[in-house]
């Protein structure tokens, strides 16, 4: 199920889309997107009829909060299940049970028969490991990037990018000062089926979005 994945630059940061094979004539495409300077955007629990983001705001040069929003164009959320789903995996002052002095609670026979992590199925725990464990600030020289890390790559110079703009009194890209051009139309979250002789490159253009059925 290893997937294929292609970036575009946009002009608000990078599109991502990765494609799987799920079955003759068929593929799943998932579009989500990195958003300059300190978003994501992804179909995260109401793919396909909304989507979720992440939006990491710095508290100093090492920490964060992250605050993850949702949201349905169909339907109201279960706020109650939500509520219990964190509860459950968060303290009350929003902390992660599953964090680095307890090694996120990694259970290596979950390992074995479960899941590849043996971290549980709460995803941001996934995400506090994946950038916990690189440290406060970590040697980007010591880095071994792959082909998984393209869009990694791309969201690294734009940020790049926009420090020398700032540096030099220019706006960066994606700061919007003109509220008649805070139109983004074309910033689409999408997790569908489609069949694999449709062009999945085109799913954020409104011609494409109606062709695909949405992943119920």
């Amino acid at each position: 199920m290893s997937p294929t994945i292609e970036i575009e630059e946009t002009d608000y940061g990078v599109r991502i889309f990765t494609v799987r094979k799920i079955g003759p004539g068929e593929i799943y495409v998932r579009a989500s997107n990195f958003i300059l300077p300190n978003l994501s955007s992804f179909p995260g629990q109401t793919g396909g009829e909304g989507y979720s983001v992440n939006w990491h705001v710095p508290m100093d040069d090492t920490h964060n909060w992250k605050f993850m929003i949702s949201f349905s164009r169909v339907r109201a959320l279960d706020q109650a299940e939500m509520h219990r789903h964190y509860a459950a995996n968060m303290t009350a002052d929003y902390r992660l049970c599953r964090n680095q002095a307890n090694r996120y609670q990694q259970d290596r026979e979950e390992q074995r028969t479960r899941s590849y992590t043996g971290m549980g199925r709460f995803f941001p725990a996934h995400d506090a490991f994946a950038t916990e464990g690189e440290g406060p600030i970590q040697d980007r020289t010591t880095e071994h990037l792959g082909y998984t890390d393209k869009a990694i790559i791309l969201a690294r110079r734009q940020l790049l990018r926009a420090v020398e703009d700032a540096q030099a009194g220019r706006d960066p890209q994606h700061v919007v000062r003109d509220p008649a051009a805070n139109h983004f139309e074309h910033h689409v979250v999408t997790s569908v089926v489609m069949p694999d002789r449709e062009d999945w490159r085109a799913l954020w253009t409104p011609e494409g979005r109606a062709a695909p059925s949405p992943v119920t």
